[in-house]
């Protein structure tokens, strides 16, 4: 496959989830990349004893059952 083309299992490509976290940065609402479905956002919380905080949501698509976990910048 090409550089960027990964494939993440049956889930999205390295492009895609690199997309995907664009658009959550810019405050947007994202969309799927494969089938334009509204994708539901669940924040992830991080395990206790972790000494380091990731910020990170689930990705879900109800259209075509696709998802992602990407890392998100935290609220100022």
């Amino acid at each position: 496959s090409r550089a960027g083309e990964e494939r993440m299992g049956d889930d999205y490509t390295a492009r895609e989830e690199q997309g995907l976290r664009e658009a959550l940065g810019m405050g947007d609402i994202p969309t799927c990349p494969r089938c334009a479905g509204t994708l539901l956002t669940t924040p992830v919380r991080p395990p206790p004893g972790v000494p380091y905080v990731r910020h990170r949501v689930l990705l879900q698509c109800p259209s075509c059952g696709r998802r992602a976990v990407v890392d998100r910048e935290p609220k100022p």
